[in-house]
C-alpha cells in the first residue's frame, strides 16, 4: 500500500488554485453551508499539497480526495471539482457520491461536474466515468463533459 505522500507525488496534472473562503468561518449562502457539512461530516483534513481540496480516511482506509466550490449552474449549486480514491474500486468513491447526492437532495442543491478523467496512473474513462455519474442522477449539460444533478425531492 503506499502512503499518501507518495500517492499525491505520482500526480503529475497541472494545478488550477481557487481561492475558496475559509472553511472555519460562518457561512450565508446554501452552498457554502453544504460544503462546510460534508468536511465536518467526513471529518475531512485540508490538504497541505492542494489548499482547494480536503482528504478523509474511509472506513475501508480508502483515502478520499474531493475539491468542491460554489456552483455556476444555479444559485444554490455545488461544483465538484476533483473526486478521486486510493486505492481504487474500494466502492469508497460511490459511498462518497451517494452522501454527495443525499446531502444535496435534503439541502436543495444543485451538483454539478465535468466527467473530465484526471491525468494520474490508472485514470479512469471518460466513458465510465459518465456511467458512473449516471447512476446517481446526474445527466448531460451544456458542455461535452459537464454534467448536472437536480436535487430529487
Amino acid at each position: 500500500m503506499i502512503t499518501f505522500y507518495q500517492f499525491l507525488e505520482n500526480i503529475d496534472q497541472p494545478k488550477i488554485r481557487i481561492k475558496l473562503d475559509n472553511p472555519s468561518q460562518p457561512s450565508t449562502s446554501p452552498s457554502k453551508k453544504f460544503i462546510e457539512d460534508i468536511i465536518n461530516e467526513t471529518n475531512a483534513k485540508l490538504n497541505e499539497f492542494d489548499p482547494n481540496s480536503f482528504f478523509f480516511i474511509d472506513n475501508d482506509n480508502t483515502l478520499v480526495i474531493f475539491n468542491l466550490t460554489t456552483g455556476f449552474a444555479a444559485p444554490n449549486s455545488v461544483s465538484i471539482v476533483e473526486l478521486r480514491t486510493e486505492p481504487q474500486k474500494t466502492g469508497a468513491g460511490s459511498r462518497f457520491m451517494q452522501k454527495l447526492c443525499d446531502k444535496a437532495d435534503s439541502s436543495n442543491i444543485t451538483l454539478e461536474l465535468s466527467a473530465t478523467p484526471l491525468k494520474v496512473k490508472n485514470k479512469i474513462p471518460k466513458t465510465k466515468l459518465k456511467e458512473f455519474y449516471k447512476k446517481f442522477k446526474f445527466k448531460p449539460a451544456t458542455g461535452i463533459d459537464e454534467m448536472v444533478r437536480i436535487p430529487q425531492n
